[in-house]
């Protein structure tokens, strides 16, 4: 696969023969170019994941062909039916492989950019980018040529990506290599009960057993306390009965967990013999696995098993210490300590209706963010009156800037990820909600920089056009753990 928009380029006009270039009109000709533009693109935003795109698609030489046969079909007239192109571009060709909601909007951004009569006309408005102008002839070495004088490397700017993407790159890339020294380490490991009784293997797990048992130690008054002491809900309150619900889960959880290393340590030290259920839990630790019989009990959990221990302590414990509050909305609340932080924006929007009196789908979600500069407020709406407001902490920015109460680009020596002010969530009616403007972008909203789920949009104040935060890739993160 060719690196680089340059190489793509080459391989794609190498594969196309002179009179297959010069067989249409000048039109033709050049639309040919801007599809396989179009398509590098596509293919070279790969190599910035999870910004460029989310995960990797396969773009591929089956896709090039099928919609260089659409261009061919839909130039033969004078005047192109643009909309017709990118409606089959969209459906038929590249969008059946694009399976998130905000990756699908920059395919069909990028599609309105290069499709259209500014570009592709007699007399052009505005050239392919600042420093590309398009042959106005049918002739292959004509095109050729203009690959030839290309950059081989190519800017962020040019997919309209931050200046500090690379930085975005290295952790992904960093994450990987760790994830393929993981799995080389898994295929060392011996699946059978003799390796199982060996002192490599008790050693192995060892450190599983000892850190658990320093995090509970730390904090078993608020882990192991029964549900029944804690104070029940009250029915009609939707963000009690959420916190009590995820507390619940939680500490069940704690004590399945607690069973199973404690087994575990009982073989390590000899006062037991292997049961199947422990020498599964202990092979799977060892694999550096998730335990399965543990379950899959929140929304994208941590993949390394130390890390989704620590994570369970501390969402438990802020948990315990939020059900104690008699107005959960009192204090600031991190949502990425929720289990199930997409159910506790349902659970604030229930609530909300409650209280209005009115219908689930007659809210919105809007927010107000405090200047990282400043105290002042910046909004995408107006003030909410309802008691209902939620202070939201710990939210991370990538893919920009924030400055001044609003979105900014991001300088080459900017941070990858910026810790965001307190934003005030809550739901008002859709009649109350400003209508869209080119200042205000839905943002999508991640558990992590894997962006694998999505939990929420939030509005957020921007430099505009709005389209260039979209193209960016930028989101809002709950962490920056993997």
């Amino acid at each position: 696969m060719p690196s680089g928009v340059k190489k793509n380029l080459e391989r794609t006009y190498a594969g196309w023969s002179a009179d297959y270039i010069s067989k249409g009109s000048v039109l033709y000709s050049q639309s040919l170019f801007v599809l396989a533009w179009f398509h590098a693109l596509l293919q070279e935003r790969r190599n910035f994941i999870p910004q460029g795109w989310t995960k990797f698609y396969e773009f591929n030489e089956s896709d090039l062909r099928a919609a260089s046969e659409i261009i061919e079909k839909l130039l033969q007239s004078q005047q192109p039916d643009w909309a017709a192109i990118h409606g089959l571009l969209e459906n038929a060709v590249y969008g059946g492989r694009v399976d998130n909601p905000y990756d699908f909007q920059v395919l069909q951004l990028l599609l309105r950019m290069y499709f259209n009569a500014d570009i592709l006309s007699s007399t052009p408005k505005r050239s392919l980018t600042s420093r590309i102008e398009l042959p106005r002839s049918n002739i292959h070495s004509d095109y050729s040529a203009l690959i030839a004088r290309l950059p081989p490397v190519d800017p962020p700017q040019l997919f309209g990506l931050p200046l500090n993407i690379e930085r975005s790159v290295q952790r992904t890339n960093g994450a990987r290599i760790v994830s393929q020294l993981q799995l080389i380490t898994a295929t060392s490991v011996q699946h059978s009960t003799q390796m199982a009784a060996s002192a490599e293997w008790r050693t192995s797990l060892e450190p599983h057993v000892t850190s658990w048992k320093k995090l509970m130690t730390q904090n078993s008054a608020l882990l192991m306390e029964t549900a029944s002491s804690d104070r029940s809900p009250v029915n009609d309150d939707a963000l009690r009965c959420f916190i009590y619900l995820e507390l619940e889960n939680a500490r069940n959880l704690i004590r399945l967990v607690d069973s199973s290393l404690s087994s575990l340590n009982e073989f390590i030290n000899g006062a037991t013999a292997l049961s199947q259920e422990t020498y599964q839990v202990g092979q799977q630790l060892l694999e550096g696995k998730l335990p399965s019989s543990w379950g899959t009990h929140w929304e994208c959990p941590p993949e390394n098993p130390h890390l989704w221990l620590r994570e369970l302590v501390r969402k438990t414990v802020a948990l315990a210490q939020l059900h104690q509050r008699d107005n959960p909305l009192s204090v600031p609340v991190n949502i990425g300590t929720f289990f199930r932080p997409s159910t506790f924006i349902d659970a604030l929007r229930q609530q909300t209706a409650r209280a209005g009196r009115c219908a689930l789908d007659s809210l919105k979600l809007t927010c107000t963010w405090t200047s990282l500069s400043s105290s002042t407020i910046s909004s995408s709406a107006p003030p909410s009156t309802t008691s209902n407001t939620a202070m939201i902490e710990g939210l991370l920015l990538q893919g920009c800037s924030f400055d001044s109460g609003k979105i900014t680009e991001a300088q080459p020596t900017a941070p990858e990820l910026l810790h965001m002010p307190l934003c005030n969530l809550s739901w008002i009616p859709q009649a109350e909600a400003p209508p869209p403007t080119n200042t205000i972008v839905e943002v999508p909203v991640y558990h992590n920089t894997q962006r694998e789920k999505l939990v929420t949009v939030l509005p957020m104040p921007c430099a505009p056009p709005k389209e260039k935060w979209l193209l960016a890739g930028v989101a809002l993160l709950l962490t920056e753990e993997f």
